[in-house]
């Protein structure tokens, strides 16, 4: 069995419900494409992705002394800059109910969707590529020289599953890859320090039957949404009885 290199990062449950919220084109590619769409982390609007913290700053005279000479850890840091460019993202949220916040950020248009599943399918529904791997999100403020806000710097995945604390209302699980393929060859072999990928993401096939086990239609949806997305689970194969409204849609209780 291959290794998990995030494997200190799983879900203590990993029958934990997750929701990716989406606009209505957003769900159209994915069945479109019978896949889950993975952006690259520059992409995703946070500059601190992939990024230490102050505390690393301060640690690494005490870690490293003079094993490491300071133009390696600055060459270091370039690479830590680029990987930003090739590491690719798909990002859930874990919640075992729906969260009205996640709909007003990601399902801002009338016409949104919220795909469900569980940590577990969602793994096993990606197994079968080796390079793909999902953790959960850990929230740390990096402008802290604090050591409980430590990055570990021994994987350079690891500092893709740390946010700040300003995005914890997330609870964010991640799926995710390394687009390794992209980094350029040169007479000493990869060169990751020339790298400037061509795309924006990539889409990754994946058994949407399997892992979706609801499709939930935004609160503020109007009917005919839901006789539109009815007919395009039809056309797609998949198994109408999955619709349905949000929570919110119900009436109030006075």
């Amino acid at each position: 069995m291959a290794t998990n290199p995030l494997e200190a990062f799983s879900p203590k449950n990993m029958d934990s419900t997750i929701y990716r919220y989406m606009d209505f084109t957003k769900f159209i590619s994915m069945l479109e494409n019978r896949g889950l769409w993975f952006s690259r982390a520059n992409k995703l609007g946070d500059p601190f992705e992939g990024s230490m913290s102050l505390a690393n700053l301060k640690l690494r005279p005490q870690l490293y002394g003079n094993d490491i000479p300071p133009d390696k850890l600055k060459e270091m840091e370039k690479i830590r800059e680029k990987m930003v460019k090739l590491a690719l993202v798909n990002c859930w949220h874990i919640n075992e109910g729906e969260s009205m916040a996640m709909w007003k950020i990601y399902g801002k248009a009338n016409e949104a969707i919220a795909i469900q599943s569980r940590c577990r399918l969602l793994q096993e529904c990606i197994q079968s590529d080796h390079d793909i791997h999902i953790g959960k999100v850990k929230y740390i403020d990096r402008q802290s020289d604090n050591p409980a806000n430590f990055v570990p710097e021994g994987n350079l995945m690891y500092a893709f599953m740390y946010k700040d604390r300003a995005f914890e209302y997330e609870n964010e699980l991640r799926a995710f890859k390394l687009d390794l393929k992209e980094i350029p060859q040169d007479d000493k072999g990869i060169n990751i320090t020339k790298s400037e990928p061509p795309n924006s993401g990539m889409m990754v096939t994946i058994d949407l039957r399997k892992l979706l086990q609801r499709v939930v239609i935004s609160p503020v949806s109007e009917p005919w949404f839901y006789d539109l997305l009815k007919n395009l689970l039809e056309k797609y194969e998949l198994d109408r009885e999955i619709l349905g409204w949000s929570s919110f849609k119900r009436k109030p209780v006075f």
